[in-house]
């Protein structure tokens, strides 16, 4: 059976090359480290489903101006060999057309599958919970 410092010291630097891809504008990088089947729940968004559709969402948040995107391990827990769930917070930091950049900050739950090969996300739910907007004059 997994222990918790196992499971960790095997997520935790994939977590970091998932970042590192993200940052890099690499949409097909950070897709890689999903299941086959697995699911994106957005907010304000219809589950997307599957490795490529993953993709094609995670390049659309870059398109959109997506610059950065750090996150923060609250829990990982083990549930069985197999398994194990992350409770994290994240910022992302977004520039609008106009140049400004804003910040988005909130929650997600992960959970991650063991193929037998690595560990991959399967299930991926994030929910906003603050924006900073720019100051007015700015606009």
């Amino acid at each position: 059976m997994n222990k918790i410092g196992d499971v960790r010291s095997e997520i935790e630097p994939l977590l970091q090359e998932f970042m590192d891809a993200f940052n890099r504008g690499d949409a097909a990088g950070v897709a890689a480290y999903y299941t086959e089947g697995a699911r994106l729940l957005w907010p304000s968004s219809e589950i997307i489903t599957g490795r490529q559709a993953i993709q094609s969402a995670f390049q659309q948040l870059m398109d959109r101006g997506v610059i950065e995107n750090n996150i923060e391990i609250v829990d990982l827990v083990p549930i069985g060999e197999k398994a194990a769930y992350e409770i994290g917070k994240y910022t992302s930091k977004i520039t609008l057309d106009s140049g400004i950049t804003i910040t988005n900050k909130g929650k997600y739950v992960v959970i991650w599958k063991h193929d037998g090969e690595s560990w991959k996300l399967d299930v991926d739910i994030t929910n906003r919970y603050r924006q900073h907007q720019p100051p007015s004059d700015l606009n």
